[in-house]
């Protein structure tokens, strides 16, 4: 993969991030009715308008995929410029010059 590509990559990935993470900061009843039945009723979602849960776990997986999807292309990258980095052997080591002299 280019390096321009991976990072457009990236950059979409943390787009979709945030975008998911502020709407889960405007939608905070629809998430907090999403995570009630694990939370042992300490949850109490506030009254007024909740939107669908199917929504919210949606927006919940693609929040995670996003942050995956920017993990792995970031380490992809990572890996493959220390691939194409250039041999860091001192050169006493590779017998290109020899130290003993």
């Amino acid at each position: 993969m280019p390096y321009e590509k991976g990072l457009i990559a990236i950059a979409l990935a943390l787009a979709v991030v945030f975008g998911t993470f502020a709407f889960a900061l405007i939608n905070a009843r629809t998430m907090m009715a999403l995570f009630r039945p694990v939370s042992d009723d300490e949850i109490v979602p506030g009254p007024g308008r909740r939107g669908s849960k199917s929504v919210a776990l949606a927006v919940v997986l693609l929040h995670f995929l996003a942050w995956a999807v920017a993990g792995f292309v970031w380490l992809y990258l990572l890996a493959d410029t220390r691939a194409s980095a250039p041999d860091s052997t001192p050169l006493e080591n590779a017998r290109i010059v020899d130290g003993n002299k």
